[in-house]
């Protein structure tokens, strides 16, 4: 009865060593598939979060993010005071490109347009910036919202503002025949 059970144990053990080595002996040619390009880090001090990022046709990446007080962007602290937000634009090989601040707003969501330009939704509370063009806040409640068309250098080309009594959740999408759709929650 000993050597029965010791030999179920041993067995077992054995299947379960072999599991593992074929496990690492197929490790290699499972990482190998995968091909890690580049990595950038983007944030400040404070609390900080990036909700979206878009590759163009160019291979250029477009990240949209939020910041507290400061970020460094290319070794260069861009300070601001509050909660603020950025766009940023990194070549396809990782290199910091451009970047532009959202002051006192909040950038939801990000989408690359058929021309080689970009479309983003964000909300605001109060009167905002985006780079240099602003944003009035008009009558409503809480947040308003925006969406804001901008070209490859991040250069403001519009921004079509709606308001209700709250305006919260904002996405954006295009159509096949270029119409930006944004749907939001009004209250």
């Amino acid at each position: 009865e000993f050597v029965k059970s010791f030999k179920i144990i041993v067995e077992s053990k054995m299947k379960k060593y072999l599991l593992i080595l074929s496990f690492l002996f197929l490790q290699p040619l499972i990482l190998s598939a995968q091909s890690f390009e580049w990595l950038k880090t983007l944030g400040g001090t404070d609390y900080d979060y990036s909700p979206n990022a878009i590759i163009d046709e160019d291979g250029n990446v477009f990240v949209i993010g939020f910041f507290d007080n400061n970020i460094i962007f290319n070794s260069q602290q861009i300070e601001r005071t509050g909660s603020n937000s950025f766009i940023a634009k990194y070549s396809s090989t990782g290199v910091p490109l451009l970047i532009i601040i959202g002051e006192k707003c909040t950038l939801d969501q990000l989408i690359k347009l058929n021309d080689k330009t970009i479309a983003v939704v964000g909300r605001y509370s109060s009167n905002a910036l985006l780079g240099s063009t602003e944003i009035i806040k008009k009558a409503g409640g809480t947040y308003n919202i925006f969406c804001a068309k901008l070209d490859a250098n991040l250069n403001v080309q519009f921004i079509k503002q709606f308001y209700g009594s709250e305006c919260y959740n904002s996405s954006i999408s295009i159509t096949n025949d270029e119409h930006i759709l944004l749907q939001n929650n009004f209250l």
